[in-house]
């Protein structure tokens, strides 16, 4: 309950919107396909490493698909998105 209006905090607070939450997954896309395409090349980096971030960008694609921002997130991958 929130105390200053007597009301429920789940009455007021309907979290973050649909848009906010599609571009939270594409900036962690970018974030992602960034840190792949620094790491691509280097040596020294351990095979799961590489697998668990290829995962992780997968897992963030099916996000991007479930917020209606598929096609933004193509752009992404294809390196024709900022």
């Amino acid at each position: 309950m929130n105390a200053s209006s007597g009301q429920n905090l789940q009455d007021t607070d309907t979290g973050p919107s649909r848009i906010e939450l599609g571009e939270y997954f594409l900036n962690r896309l970018r974030n992602m396909i960034s840190a792949r395409n620094q790491i691509h090349g280097q040596t020294k980096v351990e095979p799961w490493k590489v697998k668990a971030l290829d995962r992780a960008i997968y897992s963030t694609i099916l996000d991007c698909e479930v917020q209606d921002v598929k096609e933004e997130a193509k752009l992404i991958l294809k390196g024709k998105s900022s």
